[in-house]
């Protein structure tokens, strides 16, 4: 396989060709996807549903086959409309997923949010194993998505050890940040770690560790990146003029500065829902392999810290005592996160507790 590829921006604007400059830790990663997270079997159908992926297909096509599995591309274009309900694309995904086991989603552009939703509420009714690779590109399959799940299962044991609850995190930065947060037995500390089981899906690339916090109170420096469904804000804007958001009892209080794009979303996003001011997750990425980022939000979201999650809680996993159908994650640069007098990230880096004995370049 040589040669160049297009990729396209979330909005589908063209990009210019991305040459894949190794083909053969792009091999690796499609690899790692096929045989170490999605465990695909001699002789079993492995379902690919692709949106605006025609590039990274044939890798992940290669390693099906190298696995003695067979490979079923199923073109999602052909029926994405962004006004679709959930039930509207699972109706279509239904027949075309019919005794499906083992399924993933390619789509280095985000798909419409419903078709997102139902690809994984159908693959879990079928009981298939799912994989949901949503902004993955050239870069990510030859970087984080390489991660071995075992390897990524233990850190995520290290950071649970720590975090056990009840305890009380303080998350600071150079930058302003200046959060405490409570975790409570209330509230199970659950990871993930990119390899799911008969009737679940997990996101690549992964993985962290989260939960829904009892307490969440400070003032948090936004200066990575905002983004959510709908929300696709300049990288450059929320690094030049960063808002600082307050929380009072779990839920934004009030904010300053930020540019007035920024501000703007953040305020339409807030006005969308009763809970949408509500911290409903907090998540500890655990990736070894994601050190720099890569502008990238999926990626971007797993650099060292703490992302914090607005609106959507998991509150059927995380037993929050509410649910939002909304969701804003806000990201900051350079945190240290210490349990008590322990350090886990210092700014923006692992202890050496989490990442000895893991190899970043297995």
């Amino acid at each position: 396989m040589t040669g160049t590829y297009a990729a396209v921006t979330r909005n589908g604007t063209p990009q210019p060709l991305l040459a894949v400059t190794d083909e053969a830790t792009a091999a690796r990663g499609a690899k790692n996807v096929v045989t170490r997270c999605l465990a695909a079997k001699p002789g079993e159908r492995v379902h690919v549903l692709v949106y605006r992926g025609e590039a990274l297909y044939p890798f992940l096509a290669a390693a099906i086959e190298d696995a003695g599995a067979v490979p079923v591309r199923v073109a999602l274009e052909m029926f994405a409309s962004a006004t679709a309900t959930v039930a509207e694309c699972s109706a279509k995904l239904a027949p075309l997923l019919a005794g499906a086991t083992a399924t993933m989603l390619l789509a280095p552009e985000r798909p419409p949010p419903a078709m997102s939703v139902a690809i994984a509420k159908t693959t879990e009714s079928i009981r298939a194993r799912h994989l949901h690779m949503l902004q993955v590109d050239e870069r990510l399959l030859a970087q984080s998505v390489r991660a071995d799940p075992d390897l990524l299962i233990l850190v995520n044991e290290r950071v649970q050890a720590v975090l056990r609850p009840p305890c009380d995190v303080r998350l600071t930065s150079d930058a302003g940040t200046d959060v405490d947060l409570h975790l409570s037995s209330k509230h199970p500390l659950l990871a993930s770690a990119g390899r799911p089981s008969p009737g679940t899906s997990e996101n690549l690339p992964a993985v962290h560790v989260y939960t829904h916090p009892a307490r969440f109170k400070g003032t948090l420096v936004v200066d990575r990146a905002v983004f959510g469904p709908g929300v696709d804000l300049d990288r450059a804007l929320v690094r030049k003029d960063p808002p600082r958001v307050a929380f009072v009892n779990g839920k934004v209080s009030s904010i300053e500065g930020g540019d007035p794009t920024v501000r703007k979303a953040i305020d339409g996003y807030l006005a969308s829902h009763a809970y949408a001011d509500h911290v409903g997750l907090v998540v500890f990425p655990t990736n070894y392999l994601v050190r720099s980022e890569a502008r990238i939000d999926r990626q971007d979201m797993l650099l060292p810290g703490v992302s914090v999650s607005l609106g959507y809680a998991s509150a059927e996993n995380t037993r929050a005592p509410y649910e939002a159908p909304v969701q804003l994650v806000f990201l900051g640069r350079r945190q240290t996160v210490a349990v008590g007098a322990k350090k886990i990230v210092d700014a923006g880096r692992f202890d050496a507790v989490l990442s000895e004995g893991v190899d970043p370049f297995r």
